[in-house]
């Protein structure tokens, strides 16, 4: 999904009032275009046409909201242009906890990157008192930098939730009522269907019907689009090669 930028009354209320069924992405903002990770749909190699423009590293937003349907798209707040994949609604500093009471209790399922920020400790503080843990999905961003596993590190305790501890590999978990770890995965995945089926295995709602995933990045579907593609391009060859020889004969 491509960066939007959401003027905070129409769309809020469009969200926030049921007229369109989405997920929440909550997250500190200093983590913003700075979590990148490695782009596991390039694992098909040039076996897919245009698969050499595909980037070497994706944002950890870009991959998450891609796992999610054109609509029923990933939304948070933020501000228009600074980042691509999660879709966002500008909101003053005012008006942001009252979005978010709205949207959480209006969104089908919330994903988190816990902090020990201030404004995400509000809330998941928030989604715990209010039982709001159930829609929950936490994400443990997967990263080599020692950066990123410190600063997970160092919020363990810190925040109401039991953190595991980190793991490059990054996790994606839920809690239970109480704040502990329910269900979890890992994030190495190599496709969206792999992501979209990690989220759902740790998912306490239902949430199949909101995800959704490419084809295209599909291994099979891949070896088969290069069959299919150079063996078209093979025939033309011939065809061509055929008709400049008989051309040439008829000469």
């Amino acid at each position: 999904m491509s960066d939007e930028s959401l003027s905070f009354t129409p769309v809020l209320s469009r969200y926030s009032e049921g007229h369109q069924r989405f997920a929440l992405f909550l997250r500190p903002f200093s983590v913003t275009r700075r979590l990148s990770v490695t782009n596991p749909y390039k694992s098909g190699g040039y076996l897919w046409p245009g698969a050499a423009a595909e980037p070497t590293e994706v944002d950890l937003e870009t991959l998450l909201a891609n796992a999610f349907g054109r609509d029923t798209p990933l939304i948070g707040l933020g501000e228009p242009g600074e980042s691509i994949g999660v879709g966002r609604i500008k909101c003053s500093e005012t008006d942001w906890r009252e979005a978010v009471r709205k949207l959480a209790l209006a969104a089908e399922s919330i994903l988190v990157i816990p902090s020990t920020n201030d404004g995400t400790k509000w809330e998941i503080e928030y989604l715990k008192e209010n039982g709001l843990f159930r829609k929950c999905i936490f994400i443990m961003p997967p990263s080599t930098s020692l950066e990123v596993a410190e600063s997970w590190q160092s919020s363990i305790g810190k925040v109401p939730i039991c953190m595991p501890s980190y793991d490059r590999k990054g996790m994606v978990f839920s809690v239970d009522a109480l704040g502990q770890v329910a269900a979890s995965s890992d994030l190495k995945v190599r496709t969206t269907r792999a992501l979209v089926s990690r989220i759902a295995s740790v998912s306490q709602a239902p949430v199949l019907q909101i995800l959704s995933y490419k084809l295209t990045d599909q291994p099979m579907i891949r070896a088969v689009g290069f069959i299919g593609l150079y063996s078209v391009i093979a025939t033309l060859l011939g065809i061509i090669l055929l008709v400049l020889v008989l051309l040439l004969y008829g000469c």
